[in-house]
């Protein structure tokens, strides 16, 4: 199974990045603008570097040029997707087969545009098959749609640090118009086979919390963000 770590240059700690970048066996990174920056701090060498280059420093991007390491693709700033899309455009092309997984680090960050236009990007993975994470020191994010109508929920052990990160919460926030057949097990308030319409169940899944070691959220229908956070 192939496995593709993008890196944005939104909020993400060195702890995360060394971790998933050394435990998880990535097979391709890739670099989304400044995420660069973010790989070069942990001495971490992407695969593919892209972007318009807006925010990266542009000595950083020549000293990639003169090793000839990653192959580096350059887009105009006048353009009609982020840098992020353009990254998941290129992961998915890399990926093969739909037994596939692409974790993101770096996709929020203070701006609620860009963080906001990042999750809805995961939409393009799910019609698919492929798994995708979005991930912060805070909170893991993905969406049940399409072809990804399940999810595990699970501590995250942090191999190289001896921590482990316990998402105790978890909240269920409708993307369509309905969703259909929510069952969820491990929860502290557990549903069978429930529906959630987008004008009337804005906030009824917000903070659950996880009570068992492993717990699962499985829709029939629909789009359905499931976002774990720590506190």
């Amino acid at each position: 199974m192939k496995k593709v770590l993008i890196v944005g240059g939104g909020t993400v700690s060195d702890m995360l990045i060394n971790k998933y970048s050394v435990d998880k066996n990535f097979s391709y990174i890739i670099a989304a603008d400044n995420g660069l920056k973010v790989l070069d701090d942990v001495n971490v060498k992407p695969d593919m570097i892209i972007g318009d280059f807006d925010t990266v420093n542009h000595d950083l991007i020549d000293k990639y040029k003169e090793e000839g390491y990653s192959t580096i693709i350059k887009y105009n700033p006048e353009k009609d997707c982020n840098d992020m899309e353009l990254a998941i455009d290129k992961a998915i092309e890399y990926i093969d087969d739909s037994e596939a997984e692409i974790t993101i680090l770096g996709g929020t960050g203070t701006r609620i545009d860009h963080s906001s236009a990042g999750l809805r990007l995961l939409q393009k993975l799910t019609v698919k098959g492929i798994k995708g994470t979005i991930l912060d020191s805070n909170n893991r994010i993905r969406l049940l749609a399409d072809k990804c109508k399940s999810v595990e929920l699970f501590a995250d052990n942090l191999a190289n640090t001896g921590n482990t990160v316990s998402f105790k919460y978890v909240s269920l926030i409708p993307l369509s118009e309905e969703i259909k057949g929510i069952t969820t097990k491990g929860l502290k308030y557990n549903l069978e086979n429930a529906d959630f319409r987008f004008d009337k169940n804005i906030s009824l899944g917000v903070s659950n919390e996880i009570i068992k070691d492993r717990a699962s959220v499985q829709i029939k229908s629909g789009k359905l963000f499931v976002i774990e956070s720590v506190d």
